[in-house]
């Protein structure tokens, strides 16, 4: 588990223009988890902050603290 900083995430979003739920679509959770991800009540698994990084086309250290 990683500890992201949702913050970060939340402008990556932004910038693409996509929800939540498309975000959580294209990199295989539930709109459930990333919400949990981005509330910070739980942290992704590893795999699941590569999918985003990859996604948002950063690394991972740009999404964490």
């Amino acid at each position: 588990m990683l500890a992201i900083n949702p913050q970060k995430v939340i402008a990556h979003l932004r910038s693409k223009g996509v929800s939540q739920n498309e975000l959580a679509r294209k990199i295989g959770v539930t709109g459930t988890l990333l919400s949990k991800v981005l509330n910070g009540i739980q942290d992704p698994s590893l795999s699941t902050t590569k999918r985003m990084a990859e996604y948002f086309g950063c690394t991972i250290d740009d999404l964490v603290n």
